[in-house]
């Protein structure tokens, strides 16, 4: 009876673990931060992770940036600016929010709660993390790069990020509503993310974490929310495999999580 309805970790029915054995080498947290500016928010990811050797951060953003809307004064957003989360809304933003951290280490990750204008954001994390290595190879070199020094600065890092984007925009749809774009326009640019991904090769982020939890806190039971998640995750695997992409490029770029109250990115 255990051995059918518990078991041990990485063995059938997995209610205790997909996998046999966890991580070693880092501890399994994140550092959980998003408050007013991206100044702000550097400051207080650098004071939560300073005595770890891994850096594993996960982001709060504010409910402007959640829905896609430029925080420049407006009466019915004043307010909001920088609540419950970090305002970004450029480039610039995110590269101070992240600064400091070398975003292609490998003991570096981070995660980012954004589903509408996840894959704007997205583009600005990549950028982020590009410029930082051209700017550290450049300084290295003591001279500017040649293109094609540049183009494999950028290659070498799109491979050696590491962490995850929410982006489920169908939990949004039936759980929490932040959505910008029509589901048939996100979920294309979902895949579009995808096909970049598998075309730069990057395989330590995940493109999507198919969240659970969402769905629970608007009042499903644990059926429906095992129900509603798994059928999202099975929209997103048809619809890419629609698109010509291979199930082994883009399966491991997808994540999971269900309902035990925390983030998706405390995985």
């Amino acid at each position: 009876k255990y051995l059918r309805l518990e078991n041990v970790p990485g063995e059938f029915p997995y209610t205790a673990g997909v996998f046999p054995l966890k991580r070693t080498e880092e501890e399994p947290k994140r550092q959980f931060a998003g408050e007013g500016t991206p100044e702000r928010t550097n400051r207080r990811f650098h004071f939560l992770s300073k005595d770890d050797k891994a850096k594993r951060l996960s982001t709060a953003f504010d409910s402007v940036t959640l829905y896609g809307e430029d925080p420049d004064y407006r009466p019915d957003i004043y307010g909001k600016i920088g609540e419950s989360g970090v305002s970004v809304c450029t480039l610039e933003d995110m590269e101070q929010l992240y600064d400091g951290f070398d975003l292609a280490d490998p003991s570096t990750s981070v995660s980012m709660t954004i589903n509408g204008p996840a894959p704007i954001i997205l583009a600005m994390y990549l950028n982020t993390a590009i410029n930082q290595q051209l700017k550290k190879y450049a300084a290295k070199k003591g001279a500017p790069l040649t293109d094609a020094e540049e183009a494999e600065v950028k290659e070498q890092t799109l491979r050696a990020v590491r962490g995850t984007v929410q982006a489920d925009i169908l939990k949004e749809d039936q759980g929490q509503n932040t959505c910008i774009f029509s589901t048939e326009f996100a979920l294309r640019m979902m895949g579009d993310i995808q096909q970049y991904f598998i075309d730069h090769g990057v395989r330590n982020y995940y493109s999507v974490s198919i969240s659970g939890y969402h769905i629970a806190e608007a009042g499903a039971n644990p059926i429906s929310q095992l129900a509603f998640t798994l059928s999202n995750a099975f929209t997103y695997v048809e619809y890419y495999l629609s698109r010509g992409m291979k199930i082994d490029d883009f399966a491991p770029n997808l994540s999971f999580f269900f309902s035990n109250g925390m983030d998706p990115e405390y995985t």
